[in-house]
């Protein structure tokens, strides 16, 4: 997947992407035995996968774990004022010219209620 054009992604986006690189594969070794080793398991798609689609699940699947109970969205940290913006327009519906606001100091204002991770090669927040 190319993260650099990407704004916003759910975690259901997260998740396909994760079943495109590797879901057979992880059918198959999983294959209902949750007893194999997360090394093993892990040399196994290491073996099977290009390093960079390796590099790639891995990624995701830490985030898609860590996140699994919040299942949020993540939005892009260069693209996040610009979130922002959208977010208070959507809540206000405001004229432009009534809207005189600092958007860098509030984006980083609501940052507070996000939490920060990396993947793709780039930052992203999401709500937790």
């Amino acid at each position: 997947m190319n993260y650099s054009r990407q704004t916003v992604l759910s975690w259901e986006d997260l998740e396909a992407r994760m079943l495109e690189l590797g879901g057979a594969l992880i059918d198959e070794i999983d294959n209902g035995d949750e007893d194999i080793p997360t090394e093993v398991r892990t040399n196994m798609l290491r073996a099977a996968l290009s390093p960079e689609d390796f590099e790639e699940f891995m990624e995701l699947e830490r985030v898609v774990e860590d996140t699994r109970e919040q299942e949020p969205y993540f939005v892009a940290d260069s693209y996040f004022e610009e979130y922002t913006k959208e977010q208070v327009d959507d809540m206000y519906r405001l004229p432009p010219s009534w809207v005189v606001i600092d958007w860098e100091a509030t984006a980083k204002n609501l940052q507070v209620d996000y939490a920060y991770v990396e993947f793709g090669g780039k930052g992203w927040w999401y709500r937790e």
